[in-house]
């Protein structure tokens, strides 16, 4: 099967965040999946919708096909690098803190459009001739 992948890295919003709104879009096509993280106000949405956009993007052109033909085979968070940094503790100490940051890997794949054959089965009769 022909598949198209892209890596989006170095995004500021952990990976925790990500995740929860990720179970919900799995099982979706991902037309359907972007409309409705396009509704969807939250930071998350918004990233997510950005990178899921852009790999059905990049899908339809490398793939040659249209978006309803689409479906997830991967859809990864990653944890990216992190940020430590020190806020103002109790007795003029620094305590630390941390900035995640995370890499979406989304892989798309064509699945094959639903062929109908004609029925077979019913037999046609000449016109002169009908059962009764």
């Amino acid at each position: 099967m022909l598949e198209s992948t892209i890596y989006i890295k170095h995004n500021r919003i952990s990976p925790k965040k990500l995740r929860f709104i990720l179970d919900d879009v799995r099982t979706m096509r991902p037309d359907i999946a972007l409309t409705r993280l396009q509704l969807t106000t939250t930071r998350t949405s918004k990233v997510l919708s950005k990178a899921l956009k852009s790999a059905i993007t990049a899908a339809t052109a490398t793939l040659k096909s249209t978006p309803d033909l689409l479906q997830f085979k991967t859809l990864l968070v990653e944890e990216g690098p992190r940020l430590k940094r020190m806020r103002p503790g109790a007795r003029g100490m620094g305590r630390m803190f941390v900035k995640r940051s995370s890499h979406i890997k989304i892989t798309l794949i064509q699945k094959n459009p639903v062929i109908s054959k004609p029925d077979t089965s019913a037999k046609v009769l000449p016109v002169g001739k009908r059962s009764k």
